[in-house]
């Protein structure tokens, strides 16, 4: 898919129109004149098979010129889905209160800090050229480190994690603060968010996807515990799982969703993503259009002062 940075700029395609109209005035008036000769009979028997391919070719390079001249201003980028050995990840974490539900053992909480760890432990000794930032959310999104190569001391990070207490599941809101954090990444972007509950508070969730995807953000998103969990005891609070939420917003960055139960599970899910990850990747395509458009002015020197050489 073509994305393009400043698409205001495709106004200009309506030259096509005007050059195609001016190429056939030119020649209309180059005929009118043509007729002054008393041998234009002669030298149109003589020059017909080569004039229609000549007026096509001509207007055909014009054409594209013009088009390849505007994706070029426009800031054309292309935009595909591809599995890559090396990414961004964001890692985003779940503090709020009813993570501490035992039903996944130890503790959600607890079972999803230790799966970070090992991710993050995988990663290290691989040697792949990835980045890594932590984020914990609840009432609102906390960063505790940013994207860095250094992912030796990130595990005792993740152990320092507690849960928080500011009320509130703050999806929306991560999914931005993500996409700001991996804004100048030219790797595939990919979020993880581990959740028990559903977006309640702060930015919306459908703005936060239109967001995502303006910034080529793959969200990953991971469902803890059942859809409807017991008290947790120690803080006498409840949870609902919104697995439909979490399935669109994965569905619809071209991530995944998954439902975990135990804590294998939640490994097993970042264990096999490494080396394996889909992503949405970019590349830029201004200086390769703009190489195209030199090439295309040469060889339209070429043509003219050979095949298509006018005779005096």
């Amino acid at each position: 898919m073509l994305v393009f940075e400043h698409p205001q700029y495709l106004i200009l395609l309506i030259t096509i129109p005007i050059v195609i109209f001016a190429h056939s005035l030119s020649i209309y008036k180059s005929k009118r004149r043509a007729i002054l000769f008393s041998n234009y009979e002669a030298m149109k028997r003589v020059s017909s098979k080569h004039k229609l391919p000549k007026n096509i070719s001509w207007i055909v390079f014009k054409i594209l010129i013009c088009v390849l001249f505007t994706f070029a201003i426009a800031g054309t980028t292309l935009v595909y889905e591809t599995t890559v050995s090396d990414a961004d990840y964001i890692l985003a974490l779940d503090a709020s209160g009813s993570m501490l539900s035992a039903d996944v053992e130890p503790t959600r909480f607890d079972a999803a800090k230790q799966a970070e760890i090992n991710f993050i432990n995988t990663l290290t000794k691989t040697g792949t050229k990835s980045r890594v930032s932590l984020l914990t959310f609840a009432g609102s999104t906390f960063i505790h480190t940013h994207l860095t190569y250094d992912t030796g001391p990130l595990p005792d990070v993740v152990k320092s994690l507690n849960i928080s207490t500011v009320p509130g599941t703050a999806i929306g809101e991560t999914i931005v603060n993500g996409a700001n954090i991996l804004y100048d990444s030219d790797k595939v972007k990919v979020l993880y968010i581990i959740t028990d509950g559903q977006s309640n508070v702060g930015v919306d969730v459908d703005y936060a996807i239109k967001y995502a995807q303006r910034n080529s953000l793959v969200v990953n998103t991971i469902g803890i515990g059942t859809v409807r969990d017991p008290l947790v005891e120690e803080d006498r609070l409840s949870s609902t799982l919104d697995e439909s939420t979490l399935k669109k917003i994965a569905s619809e960055t071209g991530g995944s969703y998954y439902a975990v139960t135990s804590s294998k599970q939640l490994s097993d899910i970042f264990r096999t993503s490494i080396g394996h990850t889909q992503g949405i990747y970019e590349l830029d395509l201004t200086h390769y259009i703009l190489l195209l458009i030199l090439a295309l002015f040469v060889l339209e020197w070429v043509l003219i002062n050979t095949l298509f050489k006018m005779i005096p």
